[in-house]
This record gives structure tokens, sequence and C-alpha cells, in this order.
């Protein structure tokens, strides 16, 4: 297996695919389209009848579902075909008093909570070269993992004053991999740059 990190997760509207993109150990990138996987939310047994559900959403019939709430009611899980529909289902639901859970939960998180994935990660499974990144996996092996990459930084700072004009922009950055550091404070309200 391959260490990776995972950069960015994402799910096209109306579609039932979750998209990952990231960079491996190696340095080369990834991208991973999962198919397996369908949104979910969940409601209270005690609230649940079939009549509730739009089209395309089922109740999951599973001997091993412990989702419980905190005072001990049991859950029944609802999976939806895209994740259009998984708003839509839980609008529906709200809509007539029915407390949803993990509703309000997009797809691309639910799918890293269930797995405790916080963005590094074991990446097994068979791949083709891309043309946007360098490797694609279709629905590969994937767990948690504690790799620690050595990621290039820059983050933008942007102060703006009370009449909304910006006052200073400053950047802060490294790249491990060129050993830069990258240290610029623009001062646009006095007309002042410094380097540090």
């Amino acid at each position: 297996s391959d260490h990776g990190f995972i950069v960015h997760s994402f799910s096209h509207q109306g579609k039932p695919y979750l998209y990952m993109i990231g960079r491996l150990e190696c340095g080369e990138s990834f991208g991973i389209i999962e198919t397996r996987d369908l949104p979910m939310l969940y409601i209270r047994q005690s609230d649940y009848y079939p009549g509730l559900l739009l089209k395309g959403v089922v109740q999951v019939q599973s001997k091993k579902n412990n989702f419980t709430t905190l005072d001990g009611s049991i859950l029944v899980p609802l999976r939806c075909p895209n994740t259009t529909t998984h708003r839509r289902q839980n609008e529906v639901l709200l809509e007539q008093g029915i407390r949803t859970y993990a509703g309000d939960i997009p797809f691309k998180q639910q799918y890293r909570i269930m797995r405790d994935i916080h963005g590094s990660i074991d990446l097994k499974g068979i791949f083709k070269a891309g043309e946007k990144v360098d490797r694609i996996y279709v629905n590969p092996e994937i767990r948690a993992s504690d790799y620690f990459p050595d990621l290039v930084i820059l983050s933008i700072d942007i102060e703006t004053g009370l009449d909304g004009g910006i006052r200073a922009i400053s950047l802060t950055g490294r790249n491990p991999y060129r050993d830069i550091n990258l240290n610029k404070v623009l001062l646009l309200a006095d007309s002042v740059q410094q380097d540090f």
C-alpha cells in the first residue's frame, strides 16, 4: 500500500460518486473515485414509516446497526441515491418536524468520519495514469493512517479597514521540496512592501 494525504474531497450535485485528490508519499498526485458508498442520514425508529421516503431513498437493513441517540433511541439508517436527494430528504423530514441525524453532514465528510480519516491514508488498489493527476484509483482500499506528509504551504492574510478597504496583505509559506521559506508583508494602505 501507499501512504498519501487527501488534499480535497468533493462530489458533484446529483451524482452518486465521491472524488478525492491528494499527494502520495512518493510525490505523485492521485485521484480517487468512490462509487460504492452513498450519502446517509438517520432518524429515530419511532419516527419511521415508509411514506416518509423520497423516490430512491431506502431504509438500510443491517444486522449490525448499532446507531443510537444519546438517550438510547435506535436510529434507522436511510441511504440516498445522490447528494441532491440527501439534502432534499433531510429538508422534507425537518419540515415534518422529524429530527434527523447526519442529514446536515456533506457526503464527503460522512465518508471520512465513518473511516476516521483526518487527511492521511493508506491506499491500496489498481490505478491508471491520469491527465490531471498522476494516478487514478477507482474504489481502492482506503484506511486511516498516521503518515505525516511534508506539505507545501501558502497562507494569505488580508486585513481590511472599517471602510471595507484593504489595509494589508501578508504571505507566508514553505516548500520542503525546494527548501523555500516565504515571509512577505505587503502594506497596501501605506504603499510599503517589506520582505523579512
